[in-house]
């Protein structure tokens, strides 16, 4: 790209303001690209962040039937229970 530029800028009247347009081109071109990587990253970021609230969800969901199921059970199921998981 730059090689078909340059003859333009070295013909140029004025080479300074040639050279100070390619500079601001390849700005304007880093700049945009950037911009669009940021975007991809913007948007990763949120489905991972959605991800992650859905499993924090669940989490919450099983937690809330373990307790269920842990108070309606009687005072010797939880002492098995606790045995159980103390003997592993």
């Amino acid at each position: 790209m730059i090689s078909f530029i340059l003859p333009y800028i070295l013909k140029s009247k004025n080479f300074a303001i040639g050279i100070i347009g390619v500079l601001l081109l390849l700005f304007i071109i880093s700049f945009v690209d950037n911009y669009f990587e940021a975007q991809d990253k913007i948007e990763e970021y949120k489905r991972i962040e959605a991800i992650i609230k859905n499993q924090n969800e669940n989490t919450k969901e099983n937690v809330q039937i373990i307790k269920k199921r842990t108070n309606n059970l009687n005072i010797d199921d939880r002492k098995r229970l606790l045995e159980k998981m103390f003997s592993e």
